[in-house]
């Protein structure tokens, strides 16, 4: 039986706590206000990630909701619970949630839910499908058809865009965007470095624009039809810079979710997950994923904790090389960003 909506209540959007994961939720709030524009929708993020000052841009969501993402010692957990952690259950009761509506739960986030108390908390843990399907099918709580088919879940100033491209001297310009460097080393794929080199992309007339950051990295490679801004931009930056891309090369990430967001030119790399766990959902022609372990495997192959790098390690440069120049040569489609109204 579902929950009927009069349009007027306050829902929370609880999504884990990492970047791509916060916009992985775009598509449940955006259906959520195509069906109920007048609905209150906040949504709980961190700012140590990014995933707050990104999720600001999409016009689907009317308020961030911070959460103190960051590592706490063993030593410092009580004082986490007692200055962040408590003050913030505090605030979200204020609040007073019609709805709290989460995925994937691990047990902190379950702790913090069932903690506020007050609101009707609406949870789908499913580790065997899509997340973004997983998220889509709460509204099946309010008898709502999911739309697959999205656009603008995330939409910047025309202005602010401007500013960001003319500070790189990006403006005017059409280039490709690479990101090998995950959040941790774990997600890098060392290979990356050899496709921008490499003399098949050298004659492109498409400039190359690196991005990520990587505390440990000190060469550059600026030059060459380069620009290399790795460990340069702050999110927001990327951000922009990755929405007028002509084409994404990246690992799975924040930055790959963004560029889905915005529609660009896709490809992506993915390790131990499964690309069918982190793909965006509906027609999509423009995404193409290389996975180094097989898709099916989805439900098994969530729940480990292991590290991406070796699986990364799989990938075949020239896979990932001739991809690159097939999408390259593909020009059935408009390539410039997609600036339409709010649907």
């Amino acid at each position: 039986m579902g929950h009927s909506l009069s349009g007027k209540e306050k829902i929370l959007l609880v999504p884990p706590f990492g970047l791509g994961d916060a916009v992985m939720m775009l598509p449940l709030a955006c259906n959520l206000k195509k069906h109920y524009p007048e609905i209150q929708l906040d949504m709980l993020c961190a700012t140590s990630n990014g995933a707050a000052q990104v999720i600001r841009y999409s016009p689907y969501v009317d308020g961030i909701r911070i959460f103190p993402l960051q590592k706490y010692s063993i030593n410092s957990c009580l004082l986490f619970l007692m200055t962040k952690f408590l003050p913030l259950i505090a605030a979200l009761r204020r609040e007073d949630y019609t709805f709290i509506l989460s995925v994937d739960c691990n047990p902190l986030r379950k702790l913090l839910i069932g903690a506020i108390g007050k609101s009707t908390a609406l949870l789908n843990d499913r580790y065997d499908q899509n997340q973004i399907r997983t998220g889509l099918e709460l509204l099946n709580s309010f008898l709502i058809k999911p739309d697959r088919a999205l656009k603008n879940l995330l939409v910047f100033p025309e202005s602010m865009a401007t500013s960001v491209l003319r500070k790189f001297d990006l403006l005017g310009k059409e280039y490709i965007c690479f990101n090998w460097l995950g959040k941790t080393p774990a997600r890098t794929w060392l290979k990356m470095p050899e496709i921008i080199g490499d003399p098949a992309l050298s004659g492109s007339e498409n400039l190359k624009v690196l991005l990520g950051t990587s505390s440990g990295r000190k060469e550059s490679l600026s030059g060459k039809g380069c620009l290399d801004l790795v460990n340069k931009t702050d999110i927001l930056e990327a951000m922009i810079i990755v929405s007028r891309c002509k084409l994404m090369v990246t690992v799975d990430g924040g930055l790959m979710h963004i560029a889905t967001a915005t529609k660009r030119r896709v490809i992506a790399l993915f390790g131990n997950i499964p690309s069918s766990y982190r793909r965006p959902v509906g027609a999509y022609p423009d995404f193409h994923a290389i996975d180094s372990r097989n898709p099916d495997e989805i439900g098994s192959i969530k729940m480990e904790k292991k590290s991406d790098f070796p699986f990364l390690e799989k990938i075949p440069k020239e896979r990932v090389l001739s991809l690159i120049q097939e999408v390259l040569k593909d020009t059935r489609r408009p390539t410039s960003h997609d600036r339409g109204p709010i649907s």
